[in-house]
């Protein structure tokens, strides 16, 4: 997601740089299998963006094609967390 948000917003380029996502996989049994993912977004110190740029990065990562392959078996929790 990270790098489509880099690819398609290369204007917000430099934003985007220094973000982290920490990445929480969730496991069913039975059978055995991976039933969610929790991603959260963690911006730098000093990261600063407008309303229209967040929803822009926001939508942009919500449209990877990586994330429309997963399926839809497997939930998704994404947490962009936005500092104030």
């Amino acid at each position: 997601m990270l790098t489509t948000m880099a690819i398609r917003a290369r204007a917000l380029e430099d934003m985007i740089r220094g973000i982290r996502i920490d990445i929480l996989k969730v496991m069913a049994s039975n059978p055995r299998r991976i039933s969610g993912l929790h991603l959260t977004y963690h911006y730098p110190p000093g990261f600063s963006a407008t309303p229209e740029q967040r929803k822009e990065l926001e939508h942009i990562a919500m449209t990877c094609p990586v994330k429309e392959s997963i399926h839809p078996d497997i939930a998704l929790e994404i947490d962009f967390n936005w500092p104030e």
